[in-house]
Order: C-alpha cells, then sequence, then structure tokens
C-alpha cells in the first residue's frame, strides 16, 4: 500500500494536475456575472488564470471584467497581472514580479517595491483555506489586507483604506461563496 501511495505522489507531482471552477456573481439576488477560475499544477509550479465578467446596474448599467494570471513557485508568489477593463476598455493594470528580496510593481506605469514574502494571495483564495495566515496580500491593491477566522471554514477580509470588506465560506479546502461588500453595491460569488 505504501509502495502505491508513493507512486501516485511521484506521478501527481511530475505529471501535475489541472482544476476548473466556476462561480456565478449574484447582485441583488439576480445572476449578473461569472467567474472561471483554472488552476494547473506541475512540479514546483502553480498556475492560476482568473476570468471574471458582470455586467450589473447599481446607479448606471456597467460592464466590469477582470483577468488575473497568477505563478507560484516553490509556494511563493512569483508573478501575478490583473487588468480591469470597464465596459470595454481598460480601466487599469497591476503587475507583480519577485525580485531579488522584493517584489516589483507596476500599478498603471507606476513602480514600486513590495518587501516581504508573499505565500498567499486573494487570487488563489479559491483553492486555498486561508487556516494559519492573518494577513492576504491582494494583486488588485498591491498591499497586504488583514484576514480573520469567524466561524469554522468561514474568514472575513478587510480593505485597511477603506470599509469594504468580504466574507469567505469553504468546504473541503475551496471555496463555496464570498460575499463582496463595496460602499454602493454588494456582490456575491457562488460556486456552481
Amino acid at each position: 500500500m505504501k509502495v502505491a501511495l508513493f507512486y501516485i505522489f511521484l506521478f501527481t507531482t511530475t505529471m501535475g494536475w489541472s482544476q476548473n471552477l466556476k462561480y456565478d456573481i449574484l447582485y441583488n439576488g439576480k445572476d449578473v456575472g461569472n467567474l472561471d477560475a483554472v488552476i494547473t499544477r506541475k512540479g514546483n509550479t502553480l498556475n492560476l488564470d482568473l476570468l471574471r465578467k458582470v455586467v450589473a446596474k447599481v446607479i448606471i448599467t456597467v460592464e466590469v471584467k477582470y483577468t488575473m494570471k497568477v505563478k507560484y513557485v516553490n509556494d511563493e508568489l512569483y508573478s501575478s497581472t490583473v487588468i480591469t477593463y470597464l465596459n470595454g476598455n481598460v480601466r487599469s493594470s497591476m503587475q507583480v514580479v519577485k525580485k531579488n528580496g522584493y517584489y516589483l510593481v507596476n500599478e498603471d506605469g507606476d513602480l514600486r517595491k513590495f518587501y516581504g514574502k508573499i505565500t498567499i494571495s486573494d487570487g488563489i483564495l479559491c483553492i486555498v483555506e486561508p487556516k494559519y495566515v492573518d494577513a492576504i496580500f491582494s494583486e488588485f491593491d498591491a498591499i497586504n489586507k488583514p484576514i480573520k477566522k469567524t466561524a469554522n471554514g468561514r474568514y472575513t477580509m478587510s480593505h485597511p483604506r477603506n470599509s469594504n470588506h468580504t466574507d469567505y465560506i469553504y468546504k473541503d479546502g475551496v471555496l463555496q461563496q464570498s460575499t463582496v461588500h463595496y460602499t454602493l453595491a454588494t456582490f456575491v460569488i457562488r460556486k456552481k
């Protein structure tokens, strides 16, 4: 039995694996968009591709779409790119790349450095339950956001610069639902 488990482990770590997760996005109980996540792992490299598209009327009808590409090597963020579109036009872009001892952050052409080791970020929260951390690196803002456990499998992440926050619900380590509270609107992202 131990030999069989060893070969299964060896096969999955050398050959890798892939997972697709799909979520609905709701606003006021109505389906307004979707979030698709494709996660691949080969050896010590994890790649995540996210596409989220929302068409909603808060005050006026808007279409918001973002794409995110995240790469982890040896369980540490290696690079991420987030591009946000508003009504089909690029609204913002954020790129974070690991360098020697820091991360280079390029936010819409403005460069700055982020110091510290990033082992979990909001991009991979769909597949990683944040059990043992008190802050999550945000690829959208290039800052750490505090997160706290509120119950078994439940967490709240706050934005340190405003009152926005997100509530997360996990089952077996996989995100089942998140509720994103913005100033003017609240969106629910629910696993299909």
